[in-house]
């Protein structure tokens, strides 16, 4: 059967498949005692946005992967999720499969100069080591960190926790997102201050 081709503004409009959580895996919350104290307010339009991001963006209509184009897909396809994930460092490797993979490959095929890999393979002195890294392709410096976190814990949960502040600034802190970070299409720089994080109390 002859495969269908995907496009980066196909790619980019699926959803992450869900992870494949083992029998056995971690029920430990893995935030740090730390409270965000920054401005937060909420984003109304988040969703329309994003989308008119997406309508209005001028996507080159290269195609960068293949799937199945029709009939049954058999569950050993890898299309679903095979690996088995119990702790953060599973996790990981499942966001960089499907994650910092894919969207290299996204940024490439639009001429965008950002790789998503390893915080060590960018070029920058910063001292801790956060879970993910976006950088130019061209030079390796740094574009913007991420920190990831099992999503099955109940403490690493930002949406259950949106209705109280405490528990909502605790798992921003806790989280490690004590990084300079800069988005990797406007260049707009999220500067944290240095009052923003203070222990939890």
């Amino acid at each position: 059967m002859a495969p269908n081709g995907l496009r980066a503004s196909e790619i980019v409009n699926n959803g992450l498949p869900d992870l494949f959580r083992g029998i056995n895996h971690t029920t430990n919350d893995a935030t740090h005692d730390l409270l965000f104290n920054g401005a937060l307010m909420p984003w109304p339009n988040f969703h329309q946005d994003v989308e008119t991001a997406y309508l209005n963006f001028a996507w080159i209509p290269r195609i960068i992967d293949h799937q199945q184009a029709s009939g049954r897909v058999s569950n050993w396809n890898l299309q679903f999720e095979q690996t088995a994930v119990g702790d953060e460092t599973g996790v990981q490797g499942r966001w960089g499969q499907h994650v910092n993979q894919v969207m290299s490959a996204v940024f490439l095929s639009q001429n965008i100069n950002i790789q998503i890999g390893g915080f060590r393979a960018t070029t920058s002195s910063y001292s801790k080591v956060p879970d993910m890294a976006g950088a130019s392709r061209a030079t390796g410096a740094l574009r913007f960190v991420g920190e990831l976190k099992t999503p099955w814990v109940e403490q690493h949960v930002l949406s259950e926790a949106m209705g109280d502040d405490h528990t909502f600034r605790h798992i921003l802190g806790g989280s490690g997102w004590v990084l300079p970070m800069t988005t990797c299409l406007d260049n707009f720089n999220i500067l944290p201050r240095a009052g923003d994080w203070n222990k939890a109390r």
